[in-house]
């Protein structure tokens, strides 16, 4: 018995070789690791959604009778704790992401943490010379012999 040549799993097996975990592996202690590394962990969890799959019994029952799962897992059986832990972690990060992107909101791709409306913009060299992005506004003013006849704020870089 052997997996379609058109199996997800494939692909998904395929892509995972081009990203890069280091950022993945650099959170995650080698210490007391036995069994599964992230990486591997992270491939069964996101091949089992491809396949709806969301709960982790199911998971881990599948890792021991689908043929598929077997391919991706090379035969280890997960341990039900580690992959607890794994969606705990992975649910935490996407809320973070999901409460940056609310403050975020639509049309920007930055915000600064003390000042949630402003947008980080490219200034003019200061005196260290190091050009950073900081938080600032887009302010611009319309001077019409000496009074100010209109004056326009915004968060966004124009």
């Amino acid at each position: 018995m052997s997996l379609p040549d058109d199996d997800p799993v494939y692909t998904l097996k395929k892509v995972m070789e081009d990203l890069d975990f280091s950022g993945l592996l650099a959170n995650c202690s080698d210490k007391r690791r036995t069994g599964y590394n992230p990486v591997l962990m992270y491939a069964v969890i996101t091949y089992a959604n491809m396949r709806g799959i969301r709960t982790i019994d199911c998971i881990v029952d599948l890792c021991e009778r689908d043929i598929a799962f077997i391919w991706l897992t090379q035969g280890r059986k997960p341990k039900l704790q580690q992959l607890y832990k794994e969606l705990e972690h992975c649910g935490q990060r996407l809320m973070h992401y999901k409460e940056y992107f609310e403050i975020m909101g639509k049309g920007r791709n930055s915000y600064s943490k003390t000042d949630l409306e402003a947008t980080f913009m490219r200034m003019k060299e200061d005196h260290m010379l190091n050009g950073q992005l900081k938080p600032t506004y887009n302010v611009q003013i319309a001077v019409e012999n000496y009074f100010i006849v209109h004056c326009y704020v915004s968060n966004e870089d124009q």
